[in-house]
């Protein structure tokens, strides 16, 4: 499949939902009145209904809408993306409960914070924090 370059895109619009859906899933989700099938099946259908609305504003070419989806943290999943996170996922990708763990640290793990030496070294993993 051959596709051009798009002619427009948007950079930065909002992941949180116009009525801030993901942010209100967040806290049901962390506050335990929301477990992590739902949330996840919460943050697809938000992703989904973005979609549509960028593509009624107009966003219609092939790759015009950027996937620059987070649940949480745009340089964590960076970092999951290149293979900077010490602790492997499960599987193929970090379940929810994983992937908030690194975020925010548990009981026995501190989170993440990127720190990155002349000696760092990079591995692509781009399935690793991808967002079903």
């Amino acid at each position: 499949m051959l596709s051009t370059f798009p002619t427009a895109t948007i950079t930065g619009y909002s992941h949180l939902g116009p009525n801030f859906e993901q942010t209100n899933a967040l806290k049901d989700y962390w506050a335990g009145r929301l477990d992590a099938e739902a949330f996840s099946q919460s943050m697809h259908s938000l992703r989904l209904n973005t979609y549509s609305r960028l593509r009624e504003l107009g966003l219609g070419e092939d790759y015009s809408i950027p996937a620059s989806y987070t649940h949480y943290d745009h340089v964590l999943d960076t970092a999951l993306s290149v293979g900077l996170v010490a602790s492997e996922p499960t599987g193929t990708n970090f379940d929810v409960d994983e992937y908030f763990a690194v975020a925010r640290g548990m009981e026995h793990q501190v989170p993440f914070v990127p720190e990155l030496e002349d000696s760092t070294r990079f591995r692509a993993r781009p399935s690793t924090c991808s967002h079903s």
